[in-house]
């Protein structure tokens, strides 16, 4: 376990002073101050979090399928294209084959400059990822070969990287708009943000951006460019999409409707920093530093189980795929494997 903070939480305390020097309310056409004003608080108060006290308790070795050493901070990942794609912090994007765990190929686009620019995520045909600060790196799934750069200020910390409407949506300009770079691999910016630092893609052509400075999260539909309704949360940091919107926040892991964005559950778990979330239509699962990983049912509104991993110290990130789970430890230089039951 690293002493001193690791690189994503580096990469917050960057784009948290960014946020607070450059990011407020905008009045600009299209601009987050134009959305639809947020559901009160006062009015619907938050539902008392589900402690995970009555969950079963499980050890990862009783679930563990394969435990694949990762050098370099292994941190967020993707699925696309048959693979599993593993963006780790030295800048470099490993390619793993989920049926064998195989490692088939290290992708790297030059050597790493620091900060660590963390990011990845799929468009209709490409893997991107954020090699290093300032710059993101289309890789043809095809080939497995870096095919070409994009100037870019993408926020640090911005995890996930998300296709939508045929273009890639990243978040730029400290958190203070959002751009969209399409199939020529062109950027452009499309609206004004209030310091947000992530997004998450709903089915279709909506994307969610989360905005910690503002206690929001903005409902976005990616077709139109345009800030359809929007969600008053505490420092919302990570989301997930399946039925409804899994936002972690200051209070736990929220379940929203995404229809009403109605707050329907709240849940006693922290991934906001170090940690992430992954929704599936049955079961959703929560990565936490120092707890590993949490087991929800979604129609039942309850924490089904926690899995303890006692040498796993570090926080990362989680994707299930069929019947596996997969979650990273990037102090731990970490990719495991695990039986979703």
């Amino acid at each position: 376990m690293s002493i001193a903070p690791g690189p994503r939480q580096a990469a917050l305390a960057l784009a948290a002073i960014g946020l607070a020097l450059g990011a407020g309310g905008c009045s600009d056409d299209g601009s987050a101050d134009d959305a639809p004003a947020s559901p009160s608080t006062e009015d619907a108060p938050l539902p008392d979090a589900i402690p995970v006290t009555g969950a079963e308790r499980v050890e990862l070795d009783d679930r563990l399928v394969r435990e694949i050493a990762v050098p370099d901070g292994p941190d967020w990942m993707v699925g696309a294209f048959g693979s599993l794609w593993v963006k780790r912090d030295n800048g470099s994007v490993d390619r793993v084959d989920p049926e064998t765990g195989k490692v088939l190929a290290e992708i790297s686009s030059g050597p790493f400059k620091p900060p660590v620019c963390q990011g990845i995520g799929a468009s209709e045909d490409e893997i991107w990822a954020c090699p290093r600060q300032g710059e993101l790196t289309p890789i043809d799934p095809a080939s497995g070969k870096v095919s070409g750069t994009v100037k870019l200020d993408k926020v640090t910390d911005q995890g996930r990287l998300v296709g939508a409407a045929g273009k890639l949506w990243v978040i730029t300009d400290s958190g203070k708009t959002l751009s969209a770079i399409d199939e020529r691999g062109k950027p452009t910016t499309v609206l004004k943000l209030p310091g947000c630092t992530d997004l998450a893609r709903s089915e279709g052509n909506v994307i969610w951006a989360l905005c910690p400075l503002e206690d929001r999260v903005l409902e976005i539909d990616a077709a139109a460019g345009e800030i359809v309704d929007q969600l008053e949360l505490g420092d919302p940091r990570t989301a997930a999409v399946a039925d409804d919107l899994w936002v972690g926040f200051e209070d736990g892991v929220a379940q929203v409707d995404t229809k009403t964005l109605e707050v329907i559950a709240v849940y006693g778990l922290y991934p906001r920093y170090g940690g992430a979330i992954f929704a599936g239509d049955d079961a959703v699962w929560v990565r936490e530093e120092g707890h590993f990983l949490t087991h929800i049912d979604p129609a039942e509104q309850r924490i089904v189980e926690a899995i303890e991993a006692p040498k796993i110290h570090s926080g990362g990130d989680v994707l299930a795929v069929g019947d596996t789970v997969w979650a990273t430890a990037y102090d731990d230089d970490v990719l495991v494997e695990l039986r979703a039951r």
